[in-house]
């Protein structure tokens, strides 16, 4: 065990599965979460009413001498201590299956049976049961949680002892991962955690739209007795059918008996306005109003029915527009709070469990058309590849699989490189051209490292590089600048916005804005603090006045006769566009500068000991 270390999670699950290849291997991320297994163990496995449970117990060292390690494999088979530790636990495992099984289903398959793996030899049983069509699939789970092989026999009592005599405590003691399929048959294997394992404890809220994806999804939720809501969006573009559509959602809701919410869209209206597609309008406003339900009313996530079918089509319509390869990794199956249960189902699959449950639907004639660019995806070129293809929603995933693997490896690398290229300092990023010129594709790296910033016009953002020092590009956002042998980025804020200046009346103490100062009387001498300076109060003409730099600006500074412009002070300072940008001038009222905040005094304002009769400390506070 080892805490606060760094590791590749992928190369590390890679390199585990080099040395063996468990059965039940998996490898799972959720944002920064990694969830890595080398188990060999099934915990529980549903497929219609029989539930399998293969506890092990009794392992042994594989040789690579055929005939001893047949002789060893012999040995664990007869080893009466190990058979004894197995025997306990499949008693176990058949007292937790007979808690949700049909009367004397109960039943051992296996006893003891000794199975090869790569590097062991496994001591296996298999305890098989059927359950009840009514016996809901998380029950079971329920009833057998932890397993017995993880905790021995009896169960609370041995986790007692273990909770008591070991001195380091786990933070995860014993945990599953596996899957539902959309008719509630599962695999389970043990491990710890599982794939969703917030939503058993969560707070959920499934958007319904009344087709058949999130009606399912609504069902599913229902039959694990999750905490959940419905909520529906009624976009009023089918006129009637879009009521009927909302009237339908709240009686399911009604024979749910769980609440509802729904709310309206003037959805041609906003499209417009914001010059945008029906489609993208209403999926702007729908993820805006599930964020606000979740926030007012408490809610720990929205579930949403997409689907497989769904994942395609997004893939081929962002292919067709053309994109790079964060278009091509499919839809998500959790971001942030949005989690897609349904994700790794087909339309067909969802359709069976919906006719095989008797779940009634609406249907959106809209869908039919191909008015919409998803649609003319899903009617005229989805039944071509079909035809070439008759797996393709199989052979896509793979392809999805081998993308997302070749995402994370991208993401590594550009992580190992952007360390090197770029510095920051307080909001201010710093891309180093030099460094940049030695890359071999140095367009590539400026998009992976700025894309998330909302540039896109990608060339103009390479010819950047060989610009003259002050051409700069906009987002909507931020700003990236060229400064001699740097692309500076910043957020577009009030330091880069021309302001008037901010009076100082004779009275006044303390400032906020535009930056934060404070005046008052001082018996210091003098201070070492950059950002505070000590003047001759008698010499201040007020209203003083804060104001930033102009052209022909100059100042007699401290340690030196005469005077100097301050664009010569900046350029002898080599500071860049943006940091000239943030310079604050304190004038007195006939704009004489008193101080060029945090950097230069002028000797004008600076007290004497044998001439001045009151001091003044101005600091400025600087909140970087």
């Amino acid at each position: 065990y080892a805490d606060n270390t760094a590791i590749n999670p992928y190369k590390v699950y890679s390199d585990l599965n080099e040395i063996s290849t468990p059965p039940f291997a998996t490898f799972i991320r959720v944002d920064e979460h990694y969830l890595l297994s080398a188990s060999p163990e099934r915990y529980l496995k549903k497929k219609g009413n029989k539930i399998i449970s293969q506890p092990i117990k009794g392992t042994a060292k594989r040789t690579f001498n055929d005939v001893d390690d047949q002789h060893i494999a012999h040995h664990l088979a007869n080893d009466q201590k190990e058979r004894s530790e197995n025997i306990m636990i499949v008693d176990l495992v058949r007292n937790d299956l007979s808690k949700t099984a049909e009367k004397g289903s109960v039943q051992v398959e296996e006893l003891c049976r000794v199975y090869p793996f790569e590097q062991v030899h496994q001591m296996i049983s298999t305890v098989s049961s059927r359950i009840a069509s009514d016996t809901h699939p998380v029950d079971v789970i329920r009833n057998s949680f932890p397993m017995g092989s993880m905790t021995g026999a009896p169960k609370i009592a041995a986790m007692n002892i273990i909770e008591e005599l070991e001195e380091s405590k786990p933070r995860l003691y014993s945990g599953t991962v596996g899957y539902f399929t959309p008719n509630a048959d599962f695999d389970f294997k043990a491990h710890v955690n599982s794939q969703f394992p917030f939503l058993a404890e969560g707070k959920l809220l499934i958007a319904v739209s009344g087709g058949i994806d999130s009606v399912v999804l609504s069902h599913l939720i229902a039959k694990m007795k999750l905490d959940f809501a419905l909520c529906h969006c009624n976009f009023q573009l089918r006129g009637q059918e879009s009521e009927d559509d909302e009237t339908f959602v709240k009686t399911l809701a009604s024979e749910m008996g769980v609440p509802f919410f729904t709310t309206r869209f003037n959805t041609k209206t906003y499209a417009d306005k914001q010059q945008l597609s029906i489609q993208v309008a209403a999926r702007n406003l729908r993820y805006q109003w599930f964020y606000e339900l979740l926030e007012h009313h408490c809610y720990d996530y929205v579930l949403t029915g997409h689907n497989t079918n769904d994942n395609l089509e997004t893939f081929l319509m962002n292919l067709s527009r053309g994109t790079g390869l964060d278009g091509l990794t499919g839809i998500p199956p959790i971001n942030k709070q949005s989690v897609r249960p349904l994700l790794n189902f087909s339309r067909d699959d969802i359709t069976m469990f919906a006719i095989k449950n008797g779940i009634v639907w609406r249907e959106d004639r809209s869908n039919a058309t191909i008015k919409y660019i998803r649609n003319k995806v899903r009617h005229k070129i989805l039944p071509v590849l079909k035809e070439i293809n008759p797996h393709i929603l199989e052979t896509f995933k793979n392809t999805l699989e081998n993308l997302n693997e070749s995402q994370d490896l991208i993401r590594d690398r550009i992580a190992d490189i952007t360390a090197k290229i770029m510095s920051i300092e307080n909001d201010i990023m710093k891309f180093d051209i030099r460094k940049l010129n030695t890359l071999s594709n140095k367009k590539a790296y400026l998009y992976q490292a700025l894309h998330e910033y909302g540039f896109t016009e990608w060339s103009n953002v390479e010819h950047l590089l060989n610009a003259q020092s002050g051409k700069q590009l906009f987002s909507k956002k931020y700003r990236l600048l060229k400064d001699r042998q740097f692309l500076i980025l910043t957020p577009i804020n009030k330091d880069t916005q021309p302001l008037t200046s901010t009076r100082i009346d004779e009275e006044t103490s303390v400032i906020s804005e535009p930056i934060h100062l404070e005046l008052y009387e001082t018996d210091l001498e003098n201070t070492q603090d950059k950002n505070s300076i000590i003047v001759d109060r008698d010499l201040l003409k007020y209203p003083l006045f804060i104001r930033k730099w102009r052209h022909g600006d100059y100042i007699c500074p401290t340690g030196m006769n005469g005077k100097k412009k301050l664009s010569q002070l900046f350029k002898d300072r080599k500071l860049s566009l943006i940091e000239k940008e943030r310079i604050w001038l304190l004038t007195d009222v006939e704009d004489t500068i008193v101080w060029v905040v945090g950097m230069r005094q002028d000797h004008r304002f600076i007290y004497k000991s044998e001439k001045t009769t009151r001091k003044m400390m101005i600091s400025f506070i600087s909140n970087r």
